[in-house]
């Protein structure tokens, strides 16, 4: 028999413009569930051995956001929105230059990275489960192990010497999921 692997389809959002990149700090947005097995502890963790200037976007809510509101109120590279309607988390990826998944469980194929690259932005994650087949290292985004500090700090400080690089990208990562389209998902089915 024949047989076919089709990636998720993407969700269908509306068109997004990019914005002109602000000056100051590179600028990570974590999107998703404020929970342990997504990283986020794993993430506040290491932003303090990050020797470069940076500014952390959390948006959504958990198990663990009454830690991240503490962790926010004594540092104030860290920005907690709570949860975030759609068009609000279309604002932060117009602010943002990364998008940040620190998964430490197996992702199948997180929403928040179809969205981020509907945006434009690229994605820093977790090389465990279908995250990486979204991925493409070094083009739409960088790959790291799962819970190792010193590669994810080493790959923040990557992305942030070739930040240019990803920032003249960004029509090439809308263009790359708008082929994961909904109507290009049914008639290839």
């Amino acid at each position: 028999s024949k047989m076919v692997v089709l990636p998720n389809p993407a969700p269908d959002i509306h068109s997004y413009q990019n914005v002109s990149r602000l000056e100051g700090p590179l600028r990570i947005l974590f999107a998703g569930q404020v929970e342990e097995h997504k990283g986020i502890r794993f993430l506040l963790k290491t932003l303090n051995q990050i020797d470069i200037d940076v500014e952390l976007h959390i948006a959504g809510e958990g198990a663990l956001s009454e830690e991240v509101v503490e962790w926010a109120q004594r540092d104030s590279r860290i920005l907690y929105h709570g949860f975030v309607s759609l068009e609000h988390l279309f604002d932060l990826f117009a602010l943002c230059d990364v998008t940040v998944i620190p998964s430490l469980c197996y992702e199948n194929s997180p929403t928040v990275i179809y969205e981020s690259f509907q945006a434009g932005i690229p994605v820093i994650a977790s090389n465990i489960g279908g995250v990486g087949e979204l991925i493409e290292h070094g083009k739409n985004g960088l790959l790291f192990e799962p819970g190792n500090e010193v590669e994810f700090i080493e790959t923040v400080k990557q992305f942030d010497r070739e930040l240019s690089e990803y920032r003249s990208r960004s029509e090439s990562i809308k263009q790359r999921v708008q082929a994961l389209s909904v109507q290009k998902y049914l008639d290839q089915l």
